[in-house]
């Protein structure tokens, strides 16, 4: 196959190749306690089936064995709370994915905020919790050793970042973009996130290599690069990575199109143009949430196709997973609607609105359609509140280019179509 030379990075000679995109499974066991008044309000304070979450990814595991692809990309959050008995039942399920796969598989992961020194790891009992072991950042690469690591040709002293060869010509990067050092000085672990200047630096190196190399590299890390939706930034910047705009210049000097993300558990895909190269970010959802999603990748020649799965445990579980992330969220939502003296006659009516504006982009591809709050007969502080918290309900509802969850990507190009 003829290559096209853009600067000096080589494009189009790739094999035929196939990947499972994953993330944010939060594993939690049972043995934990799934019961009490302790458990109970930490679900309601949460978006996530942790409840359901072995059933959730032992279904994925299944789903695999029929799946004939190359490789696996997980990105973060691995665990409920970074606890070591949920981690050692992550690893456990993924060395059994690979055991039982039709054709030798590379699985490869990379930590989220909740996965390391994480002082919120406990056990439920009744209306009281107790610490257990969590697993130190020190020790996840030895952990993982077989899901990454252990075949990295280039490790980032500063963080867990790492770089693999998918192919003599296909790298992948995963960088570490957790704020992990100061968790226990902090007593929870830190949402945001971002890279080191070390990492960078390193980072740069091994895509000058990829340019020696005539190799294109891809990324992988649990923050997000671009803003999903119009004003996510502004809710929400600790779901995107601090030093984005440094990353996303890095990645156009070197023709580094893709970066597979997680975090906020929607299935969106992301793209802007930097510096004349377009860049996608395309961030998959969580099987904790609704609609429990997970992405299949399959590059022929120069064009990347993605396609969405869900995962489902019974007949009506879409349904019923979204009416819970709607509960939990409608609940969060009032909370912070209360804080401005909104009465909750009013404050549920918004509230609501919020929580499946929500439910609506976690699902990706928003219709172009979006429905408008009802605030007919609501009181002055109720509709001063829509209107200045409103670009939430209408930016959740904005469909951001390209699509969400079936879409090919031409990699010499950068051009999407729709599936």
């Amino acid at each position: 196959m003829v290559g096209i030379l853009m600067g000096s990075v080589l494009y189009g000679e790739y094999p035929t190749l196939s990947w499972v995109v994953i993330s944010d499974l939060h594993y939690y066991t049972p043995e934990l306690g799934t019961n009490g008044a302790a458990f109970e309000e930490y679900l309601a304070n949460d978006r996530k089936l942790l409840r359901e979450s072995r059933q959730l990814l032992q279904k994925w595991a299944e789903e695999m064995q029929s799946l004939s692809v190359d490789y696996v990309f997980i990105t973060g959050d691995l665990t409920k709370d970074g606890e070591r008995v949920n981690h050692e039942a992550v690893r456990q399920i993924l060395y059994e994915v690979k055991r039982k796969s039709v054709r030798p598989l590379r699985i490869f992961v990379i930590p989220g905020n909740h996965d390391l020194n994480n002082p919120e790891a406990l056990r439920y009992d009744g209306d009281k919790t107790e610490p257990v072991d969590f697993l130190p950042a020190e020790e996840f690469a030895d952990f993982y050793k077989d899901f990454g690591y252990g075949e990295a040709w280039s490790r980032d002293t500063a963080s867990l970042s790492y770089a693999v060869f998918l192919t003599s010509n296909l790298w992948l990067v995963a960088l570490d973009t957790t704020i992990n050092e100061s968790n226990r000085m902090l007593k929870h672990p830190v949402t945001a996130g971002r890279l080191k200047p070390q990492t960078l630096q390193w980072l740069e190196g091994v895509a000058r290599q990829a340019v020696l190399s005539n190799a294109t590299i891809m990324l992988m890390m649990h923050h997000g690069l671009f803003e999903h939706w119009p004003g996510q930034r502004k809710l929400h910047p600790e779901y995107l990575l601090d030093n984005r705009k440094e990353l996303a210049a890095l990645m156009a000097k070197y023709r580094i199109r893709l970066v597979f993300t997680g975090h906020y558990h929607s299935q969106d895909i992301s793209s802007s143009v930097v510096k004349g190269q377009i860049l996608y970010d395309i961030e998959t959802g969580s099987p904790l949430s609704y609609p429990s999603p997970y992405r299949i990748c399959s590059l022929h020649g120069n064009v990347l196709t993605i396609q969405t799965r869900e995962l489902s445990l019974s007949n009506g579980f879409a349904e019923a997973s979204r009416d819970f992330l709607i509960r939990g969220l409608t609940g969060q939502a009032l909370e912070k609607i209360r804080s401005y003296g909104v009465p909750d006659k009013d404050g549920e009516r918004i509230a609501l609105d919020v929580a499946k504006a929500f439910a609506i982009h976690y699902a990706g591809d928003e219709p172009e359609k979006p429905f408008v709050p009802e605030s007919r007969g609501m009181g002055i502080m109720a509709r001063f509140i829509l209107w200045y918290q409103g670009y939430v309900i209408r930016g959740l509802q904005t469909d951001l280019l390209p699509p969400d969850r079936e879409i090919e990507i031409d990699l010499t190009t950068g051009e999407w179509r729709r599936l």
